[in-house]
């Protein structure tokens, strides 16, 4: 039989696991909390604001993804609970980031704090070694009876 002129040099189509395969290698990762934050922090916002900036980003994902599977019921509920669930985890890693770093009041007021204790502590050595001298010195001048 002689073959059309069109698909003489074409070749079969491709499976479709080597078009899944090829889909999961252009699928991206989600960027992790610490490159959420650098980039906003890279965009001139402060620590604190790049942090809130990141939750609000998340939160109206979270928002935007629970309205596109209510509208097409494209996810089925179990997706969807592991979705809302890696959510919830950034989240709560970038809140305790967050809680967890002092801010400038809080900084300041360790280094006063700290400096204060220093100070305080050698003005009590310096007390107490010339006590000890000047009872030292008291004993050494009395001659035993």
């Amino acid at each position: 039989m002689e073959q059309p002129k069109g698909l003489a040099g074409r070749q079969p189509p491709q499976s479709a696991s080597v078009d899944e395969t090829k889909r999961d290698q252009n699928k991206r990762q989600p960027p992790s909390p610490e490159e959420i934050l650098t980039f906003y922090e890279s965009q001139g916002l402060d620590h604190r604001a790049a942090s809130l900036k990141a939750i609000e980003d998340l939160q109206s994902a979270l928002l935007r993804g629970a309205a596109a599977s209510r509208r097409n019921r494209l996810a089925p509920s179990g997706d969807l609970q592991r979705k809302v669930d890696n959510i919830n985890t950034s989240l709560a890693i970038l809140q305790m980031k967050l809680d967890s770093k002092p801010g400038f009041p809080e900084s300041l007021a360790i280094g006063l704090a700290s400096g204060a204790l220093i100070h305080g502590l050698s003005a009590t050595v310096r007390a107490l070694s010339e006590a000890w001298r000047s009872v030292a010195s008291v004993t050494k001048s009395r001659s035993p009876p």
